[in-house]
């Protein structure tokens, strides 16, 4: 889903060390690479891959409900019955989920689909309001119908941190490459790329990281899996 222009923290981010990481991560895949679009009005992930001349992807859109229009002639389309039905599993090299997660009361669930529904070896691509989004005030005018705060869509169960993105992928035994702060369409967000790394089914296991060392490997670690 791409996020509406609005005027969410117009506060500077703390850089990541690609702040078009969805761009690089489409870039990246090779040739005939299958891209699955959890949430994909609009189809500007399509579309994006168009224009960076990525015309040999094989692009699944995936939603709720009807199609969504605007559809490019080279992608498909996959409607799914309710929100916790199963994705197609090891089918995909790269899922995206933009502007997802902070409308699912099941967050963690979701996230399980999407890290089953990648190849060993792919990624998920994950870009969320921050919570920083949530500490800007409302606008008390009203019928101004201005969007600057993370709680005036009504839909939104959470904003999510770096931090807890980070988290999330090590709970299901990935491996979370990059995880920051960005401006997306005017928009405060965190984003992540979370690498699956083990050819095991995903299983979920919550995990604190209390007392363990710094790094992505000592986290790995501590959960049960290698680095890739």
């Amino acid at each position: 889903m791409t996020p509406p222009e609005s005027s969410l923290m117009k506060t500077a981010p703390a850089p990541l060390p690609d702040p078009d990481l969805l761009e690089s991560s489409l870039s990246a895949l090779p040739p005939g690479a299958t891209v699955l679009d959890y949430g994909c009005y609009g189809w500007s992930a399509a579309q994006l891959g168009l224009h960076l001349g990525r015309d040999d992807l094989d692009h699944l859109g995936v939603d709720l409900y009807e199609e969504p229009p605007g559809r490019p002639p080279s992608a498909r389309y996959l409607r799914l019955s309710h929100s916790g039905a199963a994705l197609p599993r090891e089918t995909a090299d790269l899922v995206i989920a933009s502007h997802v997660l902070e409308h699912c009361a099941d967050a963690v669930g979701v996230f399980g689909s999407l890290i089953a529904a990648v190849r060993t070896g792919g990624a998920v691509y994950v870009e969320a309001p921050s919570e920083l989004t949530a500490l800007q005030p409302s606008d008390p005018d009203v019928e101004g119908h201005a969007f600057t705060s993370f709680w005036d869509d009504p839909t939104h169960v959470r904003p999510w941190s770096p931090a807890a993105l980070y988290r999330l992928g090590l709970s299901f035994g990935a491996r979370p490459e990059r995880c920051g702060h960005a401006m997306r369409g005017g928009i405060h967000c965190s984003l992540a790329l979370i690498r699956r790394i083990d050819p095991e089914a995903p299983r979920y296991r919550y995990v604190s990281l209390a007392g363990v060392p710094r790094g992505v490997e000592a986290a790995l670690a501590h959960v049960g899996r290698r680095s890739a």
